[in-house]
């Protein structure tokens, strides 16, 4: 876990006493953005995910799209909402929600804003 708090927002040593709070139904809840995506193939056939096919992922901090062990670049078209965002060619893509965006941000010099 990180040191920051944005997903572990007491400290550990009033973990029992947090813990009593939430299973009395006294717990606040931090709602976070999460990503929903699907991977498809160059054909359009969709890259299985955890589960059936259509129902893709569902991630809270980054998705991480790389080319593995192959020594060549990746032309990644990348859709949001079903419109075209982007065509880049590269050797992957990383998508993140504002949580996830955190250690990106402070790892390249970047501010950091509170996600409230």
């Amino acid at each position: 876990m990180g040191t920051l708090g944005f997903l572990l927002p007491f400290n550990i040593d009033t973990f029992p006493r947090a813990l009593d709070e939430v299973f009395s139904g006294n717990g606040t809840i931090l709602e976070r953005m999460r990503i929903a995506c699907t991977f498809h193939r160059q054909d359009g056939s969709e890259i299985e995910g955890r589960g059936e096919l259509g129902t893709g992922w569902q991630v809270m901090n980054e998705v991480t799209l790389h080319r593995g062990r192959s020594p060549h670049l990746n032309v990644i078209d990348a859709y949001v909402d079903g419109q075209h965002l982007t065509e880049a060619m590269s050797d992957g893509l990383i998508l993140s929600t504002p949580t996830g965006s955190t250690a990106y941000s402070l790892s390249s010099g970047g501010p950091i804003v509170h996600p409230s």
